[in-house]
């Protein structure tokens, strides 16, 4: 691992990504199996409580044509709960079979390829979101200045990361968040630098314990978990799992 002195970014040495990686990964013999499954899934069932994205969507509110694109989309979750609060979701990933499903059974637009050939169309929107997906990039720079002109001015990003500055994130041994699935280890420090340099404002960021993925129900569920989450804060060395920011195009 290397760390840039000036923004204190941790990377990968090697930052080479096999483009089939994530292709395999929702094909039906890879870790997420048939998209089109979960898709429906997604569609159909009550969708667990995840702090990142309802809190990106709390501080961007819809204005002018209201067009969201969510970047490394996955089967759409942040886009139907955009759509949920009034935006009209789009959606980008690399993956065919991710985009598929989410034309065909969610019903919305979702592209597959690369963000130049989306810039090259003159294509721009007013909130881009990209959850969980900057950790994975082998230039974070190049494709955080190509999210710049996909966004109208005064529009938005909303990005969520795992935190490097979380005990548990540094000393992680899950090899889904070590090379070659994630290559760049961010901050809210060397986020705010990379959006910064990037022609973009922070206006608001936020560093949680865990998401609340897969607790759903009352909120009373989740009061029971408080004793857990204090005791891992304390072992966090008080930094959360993850970090979530929202900035303005300026």
């Amino acid at each position: 691992m290397l760390r840039c002195c000036n923004c204190a970014l941790v990377f990968a040495v090697d930052r080479a990504v096999p483009l089939d990686t994530y292709e395999y990964a929702y094909s039906e013999c890879g870790e997420y199996g048939d998209a089109v499954r979960m898709a429906e899934a997604l569609k159909s069932a009550p969708r667990s409580y995840r702090w990142d994205l309802e809190w990106v969507l709390d501080h961007v509110p819809t204005f002018g044509c209201s067009r969201m694109l969510d970047l490394g989309c996955g089967v759409g979750e942040a886009m139907l709960r955009a759509a949920a609060r009034g935006w009209k979701g789009h959606g980008q990933d690399v993956s065919l079979n991710a985009c598929q499903a989410i034309e065909d059974v969610l019903g919305l637009p979702a592209y597959c390829g690369t963000l130049k050939d989306l810039v090259e169309e003159g294509r721009q929107f007013e909130l881009i979101t990209a959850f969980h997906l900057l950790e994975h990039l082998p230039d974070p720079l190049t494709f955080t200045r190509l999210a710049r002109r996909l966004v109208v001015d005064g529009g938005y990003i909303g990005i969520a990361v795992p935190n490097y500055d979380s005990y548990t994130v540094r000393h992680t041994t899950n090899a889904q968040w070590l090379p070659p699935f994630h290559i760049n280890y961010l901050t809210n420090r060397s986020l705010s630098h990379l959006l910064s340099a990037c022609s973009f404002r922070v206006e608001s960021s936020r560093v949680r314990l865990i998401s609340w993925s897969g607790i759903e129900g009352p909120k009373y569920k989740r009061y029971a978990l408080l004793p857990h989450l204090i005791a891992h804060r304390l072992i966090g060395r008080l930094q959360g799992n993850i970090v979530a920011l929202v900035a303005r195009a300026c």
